[in-house]
């Protein structure tokens, strides 16, 4: 695994499909390749039992964890835990999200004692499926979480406890069920704790928060070609110290190249002339009377583009759709099957993106090109979460 050619002061990593070599010791919350009579199958180490999957580390309970460049780590890529506090608590009770949540902390704290500024790119693995290693037989693909409960003013999180070992366990009422909807409810405690962490240090108005997800989910838009399914994604930017003329809802359109650009003139770090751009920052929408901020948005999967403008878009599967109004599920558009049947101002939108997609259609020149190569006052933090 190369994480070491990330460009990261510190890092909180938890490894991908099958980037390790060696099983770690710690943990057999994992998913294998292994030879049976001469056949490669993927096995469940834990249980030992053959599973239709793919290879992959445990991210949420009794996680695979590396650090890098951390203070207290005695060398610069290390296995976590790796002292003896870390290992006496370190087990199945052990949420990953927690885990990077606290060194992420850590990490914002070391900097305000050494009164630097920080900027922190915190991709969660809530919301990404995964086997359930406590339910290795349930066909749900997004693990329980810790209990949580709002009572309208704060979050109470119920301390798990969980026994048990080969896949038989017991979470003893701590733990919820299986489903998506309770990853994004511990989103949304996390997303809260941070707001805590910042008004305890004293930096909320100095920090820049921005909450935004790479792709749609598994099984409804991740990878789907169809409408705007794989790539509609929420976006948040929360800055109360910083003078932005807009709140609330914005019906603009934004792609996450413009998210470089964006931190980068916040921060009033110049991008090299050689790194090509192809974002636009959104800091003159955010704080002038600017109504607009893009005319198109583009992305791509493999050979299929996709394109949208105001009134029109254009998917992977060459289907137009009427994008001029949004529908209350933000899907539910209308096919466009005759061009006579919409407004000329579609069928002028239609022509100009036609004329931007050659541009960018270089899936058989340059594999998997695209348009994203993504992704004195006081001291400025950045805060970008990604899902």
């Amino acid at each position: 695994m190369k994480i070491e050619g990330f460009n990261f002061d510190e890092g909180c990593f938890t490894p991908g499909e099958g980037s390790y070599n060696t099983p770690i010791a710690t943990t057999d919350f994992r998913l294998e390749t292994r030879k049976v009579n001469g056949v490669k199958k993927i096995v469940n180490a834990d249980t030992d039992v053959e599973v239709t999957s793919y290879v992959q580390s445990g991210w949420y309970w009794k996680p695979h964890v590396q650090l890098l460049n951390h203070p207290k780590a005695s060398e610069s890529l290390e296995w976590w835990p790796n002292n003896k506090a870390a290992k006496d608590t370190f087990g199945l009770n052990t949420f990953g999200p927690d885990v990077e949540l606290d060194f992420i902390f850590d990490f914002m704290e070391r900097k305000q004692k050494e009164k630097k500024p920080f900027f922190i790119y915190h991709t969660s693995h809530l919301g990404h499926d995964a086997m359930d290693f406590l339910n290795p037989n349930s066909k749900n693909k997004w693990p329980g979480t810790p209990k949580i409960s709002w009572d309208g003013k704060a979050y109470t999180r119920i301390q798990p406890n969980v026994t048990g070992d080969k896949g038989v366990y017991d979470t003893h009422g701590t733990i919820t069920e299986s489903g998506i909807h309770h990853h994004v409810n511990y989103l949304d405690y996390q997303v809260w704790r941070y707001m805590n962490k910042l008004k305890e240090m004293g930096v909320a108005n100095n920090t820049i928060f921005i909450f935004c997800a790479d792709n749609g989910t598994s099984g409804y838009g991740k990878g789907s070609p169809v409408s705007q399914k794989g790539t509609h994604v929420p976006l948040i930017i929360y800055a109360p110290g910083m003078n932005m003329t807009k709140k609330g809802l914005q019906d603009i359109l934004v792609n996450m190249s413009d998210m470089l650009p964006t931190i980068a003139e916040i921060a009033s770090v110049k991008i090299p002339d050689s790194y090509e751009v192809n974002g636009e920052s959104l800091l003159p929408f955010l704080t002038t009377d600017k109504q607009k901020h893009r005319e198109w948005i583009y992305g791509y999967h493999k050979d299929m583009q996709i394109i949208r403008g105001d009134f029109v878009l254009k998917d992977g599967k060459n289907d137009w759709w009427d994008v001029g109004e949004n529908p209350d599920d933000l899907i539910s558009f209308k096919k466009i099957k005759d061009w006579n049947e919409v407004s000329e101002a579609h069928r002028k939108e239609r022509d100009e993106l036609n004329k931007v997609l050659p541009r960018f259609n270089l899936h058989e020149t340059e594999h998997d090109a695209s348009i994203n190569r993504t992704e004195t006052p006081e001291p400025l933090n950045v805060i970008a979460r990604k899902e």
